[in-house]
């Protein structure tokens, strides 16, 4: 039912250009890390029920599980 998408060098690479560039800190830290295995397998969406933690990203929609039907 899922895919599961291995760790690499490339997600290290865009999850230290995402802290960089959007100045994460703390705990945020991890919503980069799932941003950035996001990007790297060309995942555009993710299922959460933190949506405002990741607006600061360009090209991940962020839905809440109570707006899929």
């Amino acid at each position: 039912m899922f895919t599961i998408v291995p760790d690499s060098l490339q997600t290290f690479e865009k999850w230290l250009e995402l802290v960089v560039q959007h100045s994460v800190v703390g705990a945020k830290v991890h919503d980069a890390r799932l941003v950035a295995v996001m990007q790297v397998h060309g995942i555009g969406a993710i299922l959460t029920f933190n949506v405002k933690d990741f607006s600061r990203y360009d090209g991940v929609t962020a839905m809440h599980p109570d707006s899929v039907s």
